[in-house]
């Protein structure tokens, strides 16, 4: 591969080849197998370097320490924190009288037995 050739296909890859060069440099990977399994390569590439230099930035925009508490609570407390504050709230209401039972009691206290 020369170095015309290397430029083109990072042209080819990017974007950046003009409608006539792309038509020809397109010809070109049709006729020659070995220029072909070259740009499956470097697309490869390209594309895994592209991958780890966006997650290289995200560790950097978004390091460990400045992600909010929220965001880094395991799995386990998501879901356990809600079922404790489910289960604080049966045990009031099972321990709270019901309206009924409130005009119950209000109004038919047991009478005071004569002795």
């Amino acid at each position: 591969m020369t170095e015309q050739d290397f430029d083109n296909l990072e042209k080819y890859i990017s974007g950046q080849l003009g409608p006539p060069e792309k038509s020809a440099f397109e010809q070109r990977l049709e006729l020659e197998p070995d220029l072909r399994e070259q740009a499956k390569v470097f697309k490869d590439l390209h594309h895994g370097i592209k991958q780890y230099g966006r997650q290289d930035l995200r560790k950097h925009i978004f390091p460990p320490a400045r992600i909010p508490f929220m965001v880094r609570i395991s799995t386990v407390w998501k879901v356990a924190i809600p079922a404790v504050i489910v289960t604080l709230i049966l045990i009031y209401r099972a321990f709270t009288p019901s309206p009924n039972e409130q005009l119950f009691l209000a109004y038919y206290t047991p009478a005071d037995t004569i002795r």
